[in-house]
């Protein structure tokens, strides 16, 4: 009688890494309520909420025989096989842990991942499983998860590796029992940063005449994917080549485009070359390189489309560290046998903690021009300086040194500010071969309260100095001006506050016939007035001033915010100069009773001292209403009432079909139509009809002369 062992238990692990496996990083690891070992057969049998894990294989069933020394394993049941983002299920699965190959019957899987939305559903008579990779022999494929779904792909075959991809081979996708699309080859990325489908662009226009655009995508486990393009244009003619992409890391990778345009109309052959090459060597070190030659491409130059040779360079090399950020740009292109080259660095740096210095540069071969600026920034202990020196056809250099806040007796507030610039404006014809320097120094205080009543008065005084000091090719000169003024801020009611100032500026000029140099500085008295009133639903504010020595009016300007309801919204702002006759009015009403429906009125008036009155009323409306449970209406608009002129007008009908939407867009302002059929799965793979481009799958085709 055989000899046999019978272990009762609610859990037990077993780890039988000697006979099924050598590497201590590949145990098999059971679990099960009831575990029974024949040691006489050398068979393990399991039964009772059966668990195995092996690698990234997780295995649960009802019962399990494991034949140890033929590391094969028969499970039963019930059977649930996890591996990534995918789930299978099926009656009954037999595997070998030698070869690490499997089968499952009949299957039922499910797929999750980062570029798709839910999950995928499918199921066929039997599964393969070889290592990490799934194959299914006439499967389906679906995103719906009702028990007989919306759509369906059926294939073939079905490839599946986990976290990257499903492939499927000679494909037909079905709306309920109705075939409506065919693909001989299908890739659907399981990842964020690749497309899903692509199927054929049908479509007409007034260059191209009828055109058909068809690809076809295919994958190579050594050598990466591509698509291979056939374009049958009626005007154009008839355009094939293949684009392939071989990607070694996620940020790394090579695109190569070869592509010949047949034009019989014109008895001519277009050819085009494009080279893509994109690397990370670390954390820090990136490159990008893309080179494009193109034999009589199509270029559109002062609104008119022109045939040329065109061969382009671009490269970037780029540094991110810590303290260090460094590019450097370089485009050149040949049109029409003249060069044209481009160079943009940029160094930025970070010292100290608390500096930055950066150096940014543009030049132009072809037009001889360049410029180039170096800033630094430091801020020590409450000074702040800013340093700039700027090199073009006009040549500015710029040092700003300011110092933190002062406090002296009667004046917490004081700082100072230093500054140097100097100007060579060689492009201003009236003032050729002209240099100055302008060195200046700013000092500016603010008192403490002179008076005070409790929080509701407040009188101080402010001041600032300025002397300037002018050195150029047109003669020395100088500056100085004092500014003081006297100002009372008034809480005249709870939330109602009046500012008044009273200041005086004097100047001493004696400068130069330099304008890009000059400050100016305006003499006399000035009154200066303002209210402010905050309330929890009303905001406004008035601002103006008056010239006292030459009896002027400075702009006045008041605005206004008032909030009844949490949906409705009024402003009005407004400004007025009178000595130069112009001013502006902006009101505005909006009512937004949730996020997807807005309406809003705008008027505006613009009245300039040299232009014609300018004046609008716009209606908006954003209104995206549900009329049942699957149908909404999305409405976009602009209307300008007294101009009669349309911005801006869209209507879109939306149709949701549990696992699919259909949506039909009407743009009355660009005059097209727009169809488009999504898979809720996948919200970036829509099928669209556009009555300017034609049927387009994500936009991933594009016109061969497009790139």
């Amino acid at each position: 009688m055989k000899k046999q062992m019978i272990i009762p238990l609610v859990t037990i692990i077993l780890i039988f890494a000697a006979q099924i496996v050598c590497q201590a990083e590949d145990l098999a690891r059971l679990k099960a309520q009831n575990i029974r070992f024949d040691k006489d057969a050398d068979v393990v049998t399991a039964v009772g909420e059966v668990v195995i894990t092996y690698k990234d294989l997780s295995i649960t069933a009802e019962r399990v025989h494991i034949a140890v020394k033929e590391r094969h394993m028969v499970a039963e049941g019930n059977v649930e096989v996890k591996q990534g983002d995918a789930i299978f299920y099926g009656d009954e699965l037999t595997y070998d842990f030698k070869s690490e190959q499997g089968l499952l019957q009949p299957m039922r899987l499910e797929i999750r991942g980062e570029g798709i939305e839910g999950a995928i559903f499918g199921g066929s008579q039997q599964l393969k499983i070889d290592g990490d990779k799934q194959t299914v022999h006439c499967g389906t494929l679906t995103t719906c998860d009702r028990e007989k779904p919306h759509y369906y792909f059926s294939a073939n075959t079905l490839e599946y590796l986990p976290d990257e991809y499903v492939i499927m081979r000679h494909v037909i996708y079905y709306e309920g029992k109705i075939p409506l699309l065919y693909w001989p080859y299908l890739y659907i990325s399981l990842k964020d940063d690749e497309s899903n489908f692509k199927t054929p662009v049908f479509g007409h226009d007034s260059w191209q005449g009828w055109y058909l655009y068809l690809g076809y995508d295919y994958m190579t486990k050594a050598w990466g994917r591509g698509e291979i393009l056939l374009d049958l244009m009626e005007k154009l003619g008839v355009g094939y080549g293949i684009r392939h992409t071989y990607q070694w890391e996620k940020d790394s990778h090579i695109i190569a485009e070869l592509y010949r345009l047949d034009n019989p109309s014109m008895n001519s052959t277009h050819d085009r070359m494009i080279l893509k090459y994109q690397d990370r060597f670390d954390d820090a070190w990136s490159l990008q390189a893309a080179a494009k030659w193109e034999e009589q491409a199509y270029v559109w130059a002062n609104r008119q489309r022109y045939q040329t040779d065109l061969f382009e360079l671009d490269t970037k090399l780029s540094y991110t560290g810590k303290t260090l950020r460094f590019n450097n740009n370089m485009h050149y292109w040949n049109r029409n046998d003249r060069d044209i080259f481009y160079w943009n660095p940029s160094l930025q740096m970070t010292l100290f903690n608390t500096g930055r210095l950066s150096l940014n540069g543009t030049w132009n071969d072809s037009t001889d021009y360049y410029n180039a600026n170096l800033s630094y920034y430091q801020r020590i202990k409450g000074y702040q300086l800013n340093t700039s020196l700027n090199r073009s056809q006009d040549q500015r250099d710029e040092l700003r040194l300011s110092s933190p806040n002062y406090k002296l007796p009667w004046f917490p507030a004081v700082n100072w500010i230093f500054q140097y610039n100097r100007v060579v404006p060689t492009r201003i014809a009236n003032y050729p071969d002209q240099e100055g320097v302008r060195l200046g120094l700013t000092v500016e205080g603010k008192s403490s309260a002179i008076y005070k009543k409790e929080d509701d008065l407040q009188l101080y005084f402010a001041w600032w100095l300025k002397e300037r000091h002018y050195i150029t090719t047109s003669g020395d000169g100088n500056l100085f001006a004092v500014n003081s003024s006297i100002n009372l801020e008034k809480k005249i009611l709870k939330n109602l506050t009046g500012k008044v100032g009273l200041g005086w500026t004097e100047s001493w000029d004696h400068s130069p016939p330099f304008p890009n140099l000059m400050e100016s500085i305006y003499e006399g008295g000035d009154l200066t007035y303002s209210l402010r009133y905050n309330h929890n639903k009303l905001t406004a504010s008035y601002n103006g001033g008056y010239n006292l020595t030459h009896g002027l009016w400075n702009q006045q300007s008041a605005s206004v915010g008032w909030r009844p309801t949490s949906k409705n919204s009024f402003a009005l702002s407004l400004g007025f100069d009178p000595e130069r006759d112009s001013g502006y009015t902006s009101t505005s009403w909006s009512y937004r009773p949730d996020d997807k429906r807005f309406l809003s009125l705008e008027h505006r008036y613009y009245k300039y001292t040299y232009s014609p009155v300018s004046e609008s009323l716009n209606v908006n409306i954003n209104f995206d209403q549900p009329l049942t449970e699957n149908f909404s209406v999305h409405l976009v608009s602009r209307y300008d009432l007294l101009n009669d002129f349309i911005n801006e007008a869209r209507l879109t009908m939306s149709y949701k079909w549990h696992c699919r939407t259909v949506m039909l867009s009407y743009d009355y302002y660009r005059d097209t139509y727009l169809l488009q059929f999504k898979l809720n799965a996948f919200p970036d793979s829509q099928l669209t009809f556009n009555g300017d481009s034609g049927f387009l799958w994500d936009d991933i085709f594009k016109p061969w002369n497009q790139g």
